[in-house]
């Protein structure tokens, strides 16, 4: 993350897109993109993503080859169509809980 660039803060009445692309073989389904709200994610987490979301060289470390990564939108509110802030995070690199955060709001429908 630079240093001279604020952590970004967003509300627990925010919503995050997020979606899984990548690796050798996309496949559509799979990636699935998921509105969750803010207030489902745990504090360690809106942290971890807000900082990621302010990191300008985050995107540039991820989705390289056959790798897979994770696609983290920030939308102001529900319904938004415009992200406010977008990042990709490596699969590897990706905050602990993402993955399953992602795979229980695709089973429930909502975040």
């Amino acid at each position: 993350m630079t240093q001279d660039k604020p952590a970004l803060e967003f509300g627990a009445d925010a919503v995050l897109r997020v979606s899984r692309e990548g690796g050798f073989a996309p496949v559509p389904g799979l990636s699935a993109p998921r509105e969750i709200t803010a207030a489902a994610c745990p504090a360690a987490l809106r942290e971890h993503l807000a900082a990621c979301l302010a990191d300008d060289g985050a995107a540039q470390r991820a989705g390289r080859g056959d790798q897979r990564y994770w696609r983290v939108e920030l939308l102001g509110k529900p319904g938004a169509r415009k992200a406010s802030a977008s990042t990709v995070i490596a699969e590897d690199a990706a905050p602990a809980g993402l993955a399953e955060l992602w795979e229980h709001a695709g089973q429930s429908g909502a975040g």
